[in-house]
């Protein structure tokens, strides 16, 4: 099973093993577009003005809002994710993009 890449939007991420992905990575650069994207030699990523999971063959990479940007800092970066991943279901489920449905199980 392949590991889920976690990066921030707008920031510099480093990506140790991103000659693996590189023709993924490229793909999602055309979902995002070349000025939202950037890719350096030493496997630094940045992607602009994107939230969301990205999947393509062996890549999964969840892009998250930069939600504590010069204002709070968690004390680990579990704890960021978790609380970035919670404001992104939190934003899908007040626009209505949150789709689920209720299974009732006959006795």
């Amino acid at each position: 099973m392949n590991s889920v890449i976690t990066i921030y939007q707008d920031y510099y991420n480093k990506l140790d093993d991103y000659k693996d992905h590189l023709h993924n990575l490229l793909a999602l650069r055309d979902i995002v577009s070349h000025n939202n994207f950037s890719l350096q030699v030493d496997g630094t990523i940045q992607i602009k003005n994107y939230v969301g999971f990205f999947q393509k063959n062996n890549t999964s990479i969840q892009i998250l809002p930069k939600i504590f940007a010069k204002s709070y800092s968690p004390d680990s970066q579990t704890s960021e994710v978790d609380l970035s991943l919670d404001f992104v279901y939190r934003l899908l489920y007040w626009s209505g993009f949150l789709s689920h449905k209720n299974f009732h199980l006959n006795p």
